[in-house]
């Protein structure tokens, strides 16, 4: 026990360094990243102003971290959750995304709303309904943290994040980061909705659409908001879409090629469930990079009830998600 306890005190300390030592933005990054422009000058300037946290990293040091952690597992939702948390089959702050997941939809776009000068078919105002399903499902049954991770005391999501670093927090709290499937599952829900509220782009729901790519100002502004009661998935769960960028884990890839961000940030860009963006590698961290955790959920014979016919659940088969949509 004391071997173990000294193992779990190490790999805390090395989250905690690993995290503490984000830097706002990577300046090596910033020379490489997209430069982005305000979408309409004049109203982003009339923008209210978004509340700045103190920092971006974690304490640093073993025993502000354990603080950290204790705090982040002693926290109680804002708000009423979803049934499931009552009934303890997530822990509190998390929701439960259940259904049969489909690998491939048809989604078809009927009207285009880019940007002037900005890629052509990147930004669908309204897709068609419903998506169509050409592939075979799978059942799914998971916990997903309904909001993005915010350190305790602070209202916005962390950022400067690396895969590295938030596949580390996640494991040190009992949780772990999303695959990629899972995050797409508690995006689009069974119906496979394009946007996570629906089948029509609605900037004013979410925190997305503030700034265009490819610009000289405002490319390092910082516009993370707290979580949005409008941006809301079929699940429950908040920010899908928007704010910031998420990391998730592709299951099936050699470790150094397991990052993937999902959902978009605050920059006008697809911004959808399952627009995905695999080309930075698991130190990669920018001004956008967030994440959220996952967590299996209890079976009824754990949590010591009666399995009845149809509750067995059966483990996803994984398989390559699709395409990058470009």
């Amino acid at each position: 026990m004391r071997s173990r306890g000294r193992s779990v005190r190490h790999t805390l300390a090395f989250v905690a360094i690993a995290l503490a030592a984000i830097p706002a933005i990577d300046s090596a990054n910033a020379s490489r990243r997209p430069i982005i422009v305000p979408a309409q000058p004049t109203a982003l300037a009339a923008a209210p102003k978004v509340a700045q946290p103190v920092g971006n990293a974690f304490p640093a040091g073993p025993a502000a971290h354990r603080a950290v952690t204790r705090e982040l597992s002693e926290t109680e939702p804002s708000t009423p959750l979803a049934e499931t948390t009552e009934s303890g089959v997530c822990p509190a702050g998390m929701l439960l995304a259940e259904g049969q997941h489909c690998l491939y939809w048809e989604q078809q776009c009927l009207r285009w709303d880019d940007p002037i000068g900005q890629p052509s078919k990147r930004v669908c105002a309204e897709f068609q309904k419903p998506s169509t399903c050409t592939s075979g499902r799978h059942s799914m049954r998971f916990c997903v943290d309904r909001d993005e991770f915010v350190l305790p005391g602070e209202s916005v999501p962390v950022r400067a994040v690396s895969w590295t670093q938030a596949d580390l927090m996640c494991t040190s709290i009992g949780k772990r980061l999303c695959t990629n499937q899972e995050w797409e599952f508690a995006c689009e829900g069974e119906e496979g909705l394009p946007y996570p509220y629906g089948y029509e782009r609605a900037p004013a729901l979410c925190n997305q659409d503030r700034i265009l790519r490819d610009g000289r100002w405002h490319a390092n502004r910082d516009m993370r908001e707290a979580s949005h009661a409008t941006c809301v998935s079929p699940f429950g769960v908040r920010d899908m879409v928007g704010n910031v960028d998420e990391w998730v884990r592709q299951p099936w890839a050699k470790p150094g090629k397991r990052s993937e961000l999902r959902g978009g940030w605050w920059m006008t860009g697809r911004n959808r469930c399952r627009a995905n963006t695999a080309h930075h590698d698991e130190k990669y961290s920018g001004i956008q990079t967030g994440f959220r955790c996952c967590k299996d959920a209890e079976s009824p014979v754990a949590r010591g009830k009666e399995q009845g016919p149809g509750s067995a659940v059966s483990s996803p088969r994984w398989a390559a998600t699709e395409p990058a949509d470009r």
